[in-house]
């Protein structure tokens, strides 16, 4: 009983319990003060780490390429030697080695670098030029362009002549229409009742025919094939008859001659048979006679038949004549009314001698041309409505018959002479308008052969250069960026302008200077981007700031020296349409100059066309002459502007407003708009003249710095506070993002 006791004493007993208390809270306190000593150590030393690299990175960024600075562009110069230069930068800004501090240092275990995006970036290149650009770019002229050519009523009377030009083309197609009906008509008029026409060849058969058929008819009388045919066939029989009856007495002649003493027939059987052989041969004489007389009848009815025949086929032959005829003169009327609606329509002194005819002329025209065919019916009719059946019956008609061809002959003439007068004069009128078109069009011609003379200034050969940017088989600069950023189609230039039609250049003309009025107004960028073309490259008549002094052509203060680049007076050109020379790039920017300088004259032209080509009555033929005119004044025009001088917008509508050859560079940058492929081009010029490749150039970069930091007391805890602790050590990785 005492030992239980003792035993229940010792368990509720309080000594030492607060020893025991301390002690565990002592071991908490030591724990937590452990676990932040190295808490506080991993976050001081995740913060010096984390700007050493930074550091490292920014000093990386401040190696930039200089050349490319001339530009406005910025992409580090040595992108290989970026992660060893980083991993030594990381090293002296971070002092990756125990040193004076509260803290040791964490350990660099290498530093990755990843370089996401360069100047070769489509995306990244128009940035920067956009950056570059937007103090520089002289927006303001694009806006002046536009309030000269809108306020000062070019752009209205450019829009008036290029709406005129599409009204004289659509007059004159239905002036064409009308005129080339005509012309088919009268051919087939020519083929009807001309000299040698379907009218004259009838005249000429029927009355060769029907004389063939009278000659016939004269021969047979009365008679008729029936009875003809029962004539041969009595004459037949009696000659049958007769030959037997003269056959038996041969054979009684015979017996009597052998029987007789002196050996010859009887003279009464030798009378008889010579009686019978002179009957046989008058019918013989009468069924030649007769004979003759049923192949008359029979080539008679023959042609009469044929005839009618005949007949039918040349009323089909003169009715399809006629309808021919017709319609060509219902599909000339047709265009004579719609002409007379649209010249109604298009009221203009350039239509003001255009012809229109009056509706009796065709109705007048299709009257002859009837009368001649009524003739012809009229001989059908009287052929067909008499019976042949003998030829008297016909000798009774011949001569009406015979008047009638003759009358077909004779109004066919008369009829062919009446319309003949009108005819010439109508073509003789197109004739000269044809000979004038001719003139203005040689005028054209002549001022168009002038410009080779002009197309280009490139006297040094450049096609190491071009083929450098253009390459063979799709392996130049060009293409390098252009695939690099996943553009399509390996075509490099526009489609060529030809300057050698005179008959199209100036409606070319007017489409090019249509697409210019509705892109006047653009987007910004569209227009920093086109100025960094034109200030950091050349173009034809830039010059260095020295021959700029002795010469006043415009130069370039630009830390590009754009002057002294390969190729000289031609990057803008090549950036704009990128053909493969100097010759081809020159010649596509003389062209488009040309052809809106001759727009603009042409619209001046045709607000005051000539009164004298415009009585001629061809509103094309005014077009024409006022295409010639126009040639002749912008040829006067790019010889000024490819010496460097500056040339009114418009000498009648924008007289103050002065551009040069640079400022419609400008205007073509807007209408050929494709940025893809002008950025491939700078950026392969980029290239051939400073030698960088902007593949090598990056503007944005991914640094990876991984650390390393052993726990002063229990790593194992950090772990519990979500740090990374491999083999007792605490891992540090930090990334750092910079660009230009």
């Amino acid at each position: 009983m005492k030992k239980r006791k003792r035993k229940k004493s010792f368990i509720r007993s309080s000594k030492g319990s607060a020893s025991i208390l301390l002690m565990i809270v002592l071991a908490a306190i030591f724990l937590f003060q452990a676990v932040f000593v190295d808490f506080a150590r991993i976050k001081a030393a995740e913060y010096e780490t984390e700007r050493a690299l930074k550091a490292a990175l920014r000093s990386i960024y401040a190696g930039f390429d200089k050349d490319l600075t001339a530009y406005g562009l910025y992409g580090v110069a040595n992108p290989d030697a970026a992660e060893s230069r980083m991993t030594e930068l990381v090293q002296k800004n971070g002092s990756t080695e125990e040193g004076d501090g509260l803290f040791p240092h964490a350990d660099l275990h290498g530093v990755e670098v990843r370089h996401t995006f360069t100047l070769a970036d489509h995306t990244v290149f128009e940035q920067q030029i956009l950056e570059e650009m937007k103090y520089a770019a002289p927006i303001e002229f694009m806006t002046e362009l536009y309030d000269s050519w809108n306020g000062s009523g070019l752009n209205q009377n450019m829009q008036e002549a290029s709406k005129l030009s599409k009204q004289i083309e659509e007059l004159e197609a239905i002036i064409e229409k009308r005129e080339k009906a005509l012309d088919d008509a009268w051919d087939q008029v020519e083929e009807f009742i001309g000299l040698s026409g379907l009218m004259a060849e009838i005249a000429n058969k029927y009355s060769s025919r029907f004389s063939e058929i009278n000659e016939l008819a004269s021969k047979i009388g009365v008679h008729q094939l029936g009875e003809v045919q029962q004539s041969i066939e009595d004459i037949n029989r009696r000659l049958e008859s007769k030959r037997q009856n003269l056959a038996n007495l041969s054979a009684q002649a015979a017996a009597q001659a052998q029987n007789s003493e002196n050996g010859q027939p009887s003279p009464t059987i030798l009378e008889s048979m010579g009686n019978i052989r002179s009957q046989i041969n008058s019918l013989n004489e009468q069924l030649s006679n007769l004979t003759e007389l049923m192949e008359n009848i029979v080539a008679y009815t023959a042609l009469i038949t044929q005839t009618l025949a005949d007949l039918s086929d040349d009323s089909s032959r003169v009715q399809a004549e006629q309808k021919g005829i017709v319609d060509k003169l219902k599909e000339a009327e047709a265009a004579n009314k719609e002409l007379e609606e649209k010249l109604a329509k298009y009221s203009h002194e350039v239509t003001e001698g255009v012809q229109v005819y009056d509706p009796s002329f065709f109705q007048d025209y299709q009257t002859k041309i009837g009368g001649s065919v009524s003739v012809f019916n009229g001989l059908v009719h009287k052929f067909n409505t008499t019976s042949f059946i003998t030829g008297d019956r016909y000798t009774r008609v011949h001569n009406d018959l015979v008047d009638q061809v003759q009358q077909i002959g004779s109004r066919a003439a008369a009829t062919y002479q009446e319309l003949l007068i009108p005819e010439q004069k109508r073509k003789d009128n197109n004739q000269k308008v044809k000979d004038e078109k001719e003139k203005q069009k040689n005028r054209t011609k002549d001022t168009l052969s002038k410009i080779s003379n002009l197309l280009n200034s490139c006297s040094v050969d450049y096609s190491t250069s071009y083929m450098r940017l253009e390459g063979i088989a799709d392996d130049g600069l060009y293409q390098k960026y252009l695939k690099f950023n996943k553009q399509g189609g390996s075509e490099s230039g526009h489609d060529t302008i030809e300057l050698d039609d005179e008959s199209k250049v100036g409606k070319d003309a007017l489409n090019l200077t249509d697409k210019i009025s509705s892109l006047l107004l653009t987007a910004r960028d569209e227009a920093y981007l086109n100025e960094f073309a034109l200030t950091r490259f050349n173009y034809r008549t830039l010059v260095s700031p020295e021959e700029a002094k002795s010469t006043g052509r415009p130069t370039s203060y630009s830390l590009s020296h754009p002057y002294e680049h390969p190729l000289m007076q031609q990057e803008a050109e090549y950036i704009l349409y990128g053909f493969g020379s100097c010759e081809l790039n020159h010649g596509a920017a003389f062209s488009e100059m040309y052809l809106t300088r001759l727009a603009i004259h042409l619209a001046e032209e045709l607000a005051k066309p000539n009164k004298g080509i415009a009585m001629f009555g061809s509103p094309l033929l005014v077009f024409l002459w006022a295409v010639a005119e126009a040639a002749i004044h912008a040829w006067g025009d790019m010889q000024q502007l490819v010496a460097g001088k500056e040339i009114p917008l418009s000498d009648r509508w924008a007289k103050s407003f002065l551009l040069d050859y640079k400022d419609y560079l400008r205007i073509f940058y807007f209408l050929h708009s494709n940025d893809a492929k002008m950025m491939s081009r700078m950026q392969a010029l980029i290239e051939l003249n400073t030698g960088d490749d902007l593949l090598k150039r990056p503007v944005y970069t991914e640094a990876v710095a991984t650390f390393s930091l052993k726990p002063v007391f229990i790593p194992f805890v950090l772990s519990w506070l979500g740090k990374d602790v491999k083999e007792g050590e605490t891992q540090i990785v930090h990334k750092a993002i910079f660009s230009y």
